[in-house]
């Protein structure tokens, strides 16, 4: 029972680590995937999530962080990611919750994305909803 034991957990890491190498080779190269010059636009929706308007491209002045004030800064922390400070780029607590949501709904109803992980997605990954991406979005974000 205990060789058993030895051989399935020595298959499970080696399986754990090729698929993280996997990953980690697949994910773009960050030098072609950042578009420094994206440009926010303002759409209009229509109650089925058909686009009704578009508003052209909004130009401004960029603002940094030392910049905003700090009320700012913890609003969007307080409805975005709230143990942003106390995770490492995921949070297994977020993940959870937005898991057992989700499981009692029998649907996607919630995500467990940090702010971190949502960066990651915009800047260097695809839209796309698939295992893949996300694994690639939490390394990224570690």
């Amino acid at each position: 029972m205990l060789k058993w034991g030895l051989y399935t957990t020595f298959g499970g890491t080696l399986a754990l680590v090729a698929i993280t190498a996997w990953l980690v080779f697949t994910l773009p190269d960050f030098e072609d995937a950042v578009v420094p010059d994206r440009r926010p636009v303002v759409m209009l929706l229509a109650a089925n999530g058909a686009p009704v308007h578009r508003f052209g491209d909004l130009q401004g002045d960029r603002v940094g962080l030392e910049d905003m004030p700090d009320h700012l800064i913890q609003a969007v922390l307080a409805t975005e990611d709230r143990r942003f400070y106390w995770h490492p780029g995921i949070d297994p607590i977020g993940i959870a919750r937005a898991m057992v949501a989700n499981i009692r709904a029998g649907r996607l109803v919630q995500g467990g994305s940090t702010i971190t992980q949502q960066l990651a997605k915009n800047l260097f990954l695809t839209p796309e909803r698939t295992l893949r991406r996300k694994a690639q979005e939490a390394l990224l974000a570690l």
